[in-house]
């Protein structure tokens, strides 16, 4: 009986969005499955299509999920409707084939069914569903999809529908695939005039999964280089002990919608997302670019700002484990980095300029640690049973 509990529980750490009965409502925001490695970065093989250019208060309009190639199949998928910029989901969705599509309500509405998403392993090379639109217009609409054909392979909204569009709108905003010109992001100097974290060692940006660097300037500030292969972000942090939590983050950030790359200062209240600072307390002379799928930024760190608040950093404190992590993004909104995070094997001092390396945790770690946390509730349980 014990063993059937066992490997009940431990099967579910595998599976599509680890939910095989579809993309639960805290996807919503970032429509980030929550399983396996890193997303792709390569063009995904499907596409959505929509059976109308523009719309008015109530229109109703089919929206087809379907294969450009003649062997890709999917699994699971979430799709929202979203206006330019926003992570708020619009309209309403009716599910044609109950067998394989439901909807799912986003945001604080109940019975929305402003989102749909899968309702089994099914294999799929289509799906099509029915978008009412709000009562009134809200703007140019755009569908975007989550697709997932295994755990380790799937695309975080990077199969989006041409623009449906409000004949009351603007213009329709310009999707760039490169934003501005390579802002020269470098390992040059890296272990004479300037402290360098690498993945992997040695490598020099642009072929840098992960790259970060610092230099102490004259001013009681630090220059930072913070660089990366993402279509979306690549975040830094630095904490006092190798774990994200009330420490301050960094994020380099790529906005699709926009086409503009861009650094924030965030703080990281726990394992939520982290807390934006919208008057970008602590850092400035910011410069980014994204190309070729690289994320890179520049800016300066003021040490002792109190204007910076909590993410102030001071100069007889710089002694920090350095976390790195990337994903996808949804305009500027960053998404939940899946695997894909770093840390460094040690405190890094940052007004030294050593060359430090990954101290990556393996996705295999990762899932070790996952079924250690089930099988650490399973015998937990056994001892309550057999206690009471």
């Amino acid at each position: 009986m014990w063993g059937v509990i066992i490997v009940s529980l431990l099967g579910l750490t595998a599976g599509v969005w680890a939910y095989p009965s579809g993309a639960p409502a805290s996807a919503c925001l970032d429509m980030t499955p929550q399983h396996g490695p890193s997303e792709q970065t390569s063009t995904p093989p499907y596409e959505l299509v929509v059976s109308n250019d523009t719309y008015a208060g109530g229109d109703e309009i089919e929206v087809t999920l379907r294969r450009t190639g003649n062997s890709a199949q999917f699994r699971g998928f979430f799709i929202q409707a979203r206006t330019p910029g926003s992570t708020d989901a619009q309209g309403q969705f009716t599910t044609v084939d109950s067998g394989t599509t439901k909807t799912v309500n986003c945001g604080s509405v109940a019975n929305s069914e402003n989102g749909v998403t899968h309702t089994g392993r099914t294999d799929k090379t289509t799906v099509t569903v029915t978008w009412t639109a709000p009562a009134n217009r809200v703007g140019h609409i755009q569908f975007r999809a989550t697709v997932v054909e295994t755990e380790d392979v799937f695309w975080v909204t990077k199969v989006k529908s041409s623009y449906v569009q409000d004949p009351t709108a603007g213009p329709l905003p310009t999707q760039a695939t490169s934003s501005g010109q390579d802002i020269g992001v470098t390992s040059s100097g890296c272990g004479s005039t300037k402290g360098c974290y690498q993945a992997p060692s040695n490598c020099a940006p642009p072929s840098c999964d992960y790259f970060s660097s610092w230099q102490t300037l004259s001013n009681n500030s630090v220059l930072v280089e913070v660089s990366g292969t993402s279509n979306g972000y690549v975040a830094v942090g630095i904490s006092h002990d190798n774990m994200m939590g009330l420490d301050v983050i960094y994020e380099c950030v790529y906005d699709s919608d926009t086409g503009s790359t861009t650094a924030f200062s965030s703080w990281s209240p726990g394992k939520t997302r982290p807390e934006r600072d919208s008057t970008q307390g602590g850092i400035w002379a910011i410069s980014g670019s994204y190309v070729n799928g690289v994320v890179s930024c520049k800016f300066i760190i003021a040490i002792n700002d109190a204007a910076a608040g909590r993410r102030q950093v001071k100069v007889n404190d710089l002694n920090f484990y350095l976390l790195m992590s990337k994903g996808s993004t949804t305009g500027n909104t960053i998404s939940y980095h899946a695997a894909n995070r770093i840390v460094s094997s040690s405190q890094i001092d940052f007004q030294s300029s050593t060359q430090h390396s990954s101290g990556a945790r393996s996705r295999g770690t990762v899932k070790a640690h996952g079924i250690y946390m089930y099988i650490i509730y399973v015998y937990t349980y056994i001892y309550i049973c057999m206690n009471v």
